[in-house]
């Protein structure tokens, strides 16, 4: 999620269990420690690429949470001069781990697992940004300035919203869920990867995705609207990869491979140009959210001769609407 919502997550943890034993220094505890795994935000000064392959990766394990809290505990209690070191350690704990679980709950992927594993794992609840997922926490955690003695309540209250929030964003994506799957049946459909991602707004607004290999179907459905479940075959058909020589050229170039790697349901689009060079993106339909602009695009051109001109990240993308849909 954003670095707002993670951090008012961890202010929220602090107000709420933390507030009479640790004092002010619980809320600055778990604002800073809820927002520190997003430090490695500072890889994109080093390339798209580069930052893709280890955001959310080492500095978010579930493997290394207890050693983070250890460190962290130490340095906060020492700065505070407090001797709570067990609140402080409990309170960096419950902040780090707030902060993996609401990335793990979105479709862009985290490496929980690292260092032993590079799979990116995500559970496809809650869109990236959520406004009223961080309005549970934002709210309550301003009221606190205004009612100073009932830090511990509000803190309390806020979770306790949460807790139906997260259960009815599961709920739908349960039922857009079985919706791919139904979906896949009726098209006679043998899916090799079947996903309901959330879409930005709401928690009812979903994506399908069905991929079978050869295809990708893509549906995006509200849930609360009848209207829309009732209408089938609403959806969009992408072939993955056109029969063209410059996709499997492309595809073994090791800037794609690396691509596939991230990518969860890519598409190659193809573009013979005038000047006899070829272009070759690849999108991630997991983005496509915003129609002419897909982030995490790889683009690929080759000359005449099939050498590489250029190859690249990037996020405008023109040739949907021309090449990328049938």
């Amino acid at each position: 999620m954003d670095p707002l919502t993670h951090g008012l997550a961890g202010a929220v943890i602090a107000k709420a269990g933390f507030s009479r034993s640790i004092g002010k220094w619980g809320s600055i505890t778990g604002i800073i420690v809820a927002v520190l795994p997003d430090s490695d935000f500072i890889l994109r000064l080093f390339g798209v690429e580069t930052f893709l392959k280890y955001h959310r990766g080492i500095t978010h394990s579930l493997i290394l949470l207890p050693v983070y809290s250890l460190i962290l505990a130490y340095i906060f209690q020492r700065i505070s001069k407090s001797r709570n070191f067990f609140y402080f350690y409990l309170l960096c704990f419950l902040s780090l781990l707030s902060h993996i679980l609401l990335d793990l709950v979105t479709s862009f992927g985290t490496m929980a697992l690292s260092p032993l594993s590079d799979q990116r794992l995500a559970w496809d609840i809650i869109f990236i940004i959520d406004p009223y997922f961080t309005a549970i926490l934002l709210i309550p955690f301003l009221l606190t300035y205004l009612f100073k003695n009932y830090n511990r309540e509000l803190g309390v209250v806020s979770i306790s919203l949460l807790v139906p929030y997260i259960a009815l964003c599961i709920f739908s994506h349960n039922n857009a869920a079985s919706m791919a799957y139904r979906e896949a049946e009726e098209r006679h459909m043998i899916p090799h990867a079947v996903a309901a991602l959330p879409q930005p707004l709401s928690p009812f607004k979903w994506v399908l995705l069905i991929d079978t290999g050869d295809t990708l179907y893509q549906r995006f459905v509200d849930i609360n609207d009848k209207d829309d479940l009732q209408k089938a075959g609403r959806g969009m058909i992408w072939k993955k990869w056109p029969d063209s020589p410059w996709i499997d050229k492309a595809l073994r170039l090791p800037g794609v491979e690396f691509y596939m790697w991230f990518a969860r349901f890519p598409v190659g689009i193809v573009n013979d140009m005038d000047d006899g060079h070829h272009l070759i993106e690849f999108i991630d339909l997991r983005f496509d959210i915003l129609r002419d602009r897909i982030p995490f695009t790889y683009r690929v051109e080759f000359d005449k001769g099939g050498a590489v001109v250029s190859q690249q990240f990037t996020t405008v993308n023109s040739l949907l609407d021309d090449y990328g849909r049938r």
